[in-house]
């Protein structure tokens, strides 16, 4: 018998920014083993492996939610692009040993992401962040920039088929709080973003809502 995706704190608070969506997911870290038991290269694949299981478990909540038979294939596309349901938009995204899906339908499109501000550094992204995407004292981080641009890809991709760069969206917030709001501007148009952070967690989407 398959173990569940344990709870983890982050979906209820993605779902609290999103109620346009189902989310779903959770964690899978009690699956791994202690990984001084085992080596580096079968540590990788037992990550591997379980990332993998994840995805299948939410995308088997996600049918149950719906309605649609267990045996409709939610698969990627020859251009990498996830095929949802008829009617329906999806997305899913992971981060160390959480996993997290999003259905909806009625909407034109949808991307999230999840991201650990860990101090680690960004690299040459951090590079592609513009001055004014960061506003003084706002709480905002070249993280949740990243992460943002992140849900924008994801949620453009299904429309336009285009893979952007992140120097091709600019994020214009319009709120700053304990949920932040606002718009990225692409050059084929603006899409509505949010984000939020729990802890070191931050969580963000970009909605396409339908005409």
């Amino acid at each position: 018998m398959d173990l569940p995706l344990e709870k983890h704190p982050v979906v209820g608070k993605l779902q609290e920014l999103l109620p346009e969506v189902k989310i779903f997911g959770g964690t899978f870290r009690s699956w791994l083993p202690d990984p001084h038991s085992i080596g580096s290269e079968e540590r990788l694949k037992v990550l591997s492996d379980a990332k993998l299981k994840a995805v299948d478990l939410c995308i088997g909540e996600i049918k149950i939610a719906i309605g649609v038979s267990s045996q409709f294939d939610i698969h990627r596309g020859s251009d990498g692009d996830r095929q949802w349901p008829p009617g329906y938009m999806g997305s899913i995204t992971h981060k160390g040993t959480v996993e997290l899906a999003a259905i909806a339908k009625n909407i034109k499109s949808v991307g999230i992401d999840l991201e650990r501000d860990d101090g680690k550094s960004l690299g040459n992204i951090r590079d592609l962040v513009g001055l004014n995407e960061i506003p003084a004292g706002s709480g905002i981080s070249s993280h949740m920039i990243f992460s943002v641009k992140e849900s924008v890809f994801k949620a453009q991709f299904p429309i336009t088929k285009k893979k952007l760069g992140f120097g091709d969206i600019k994020i214009v917030w319009k709120h700053v709080g304990t949920q932040f709001r606002g718009e990225a501007v692409l050059p084929t148009g603006r899409i509505e973003v949010r984000a939020g952070t729990l802890d070191k967690w931050i969580y963000t989407c970009a909605l396409i809502k339908s005409e």
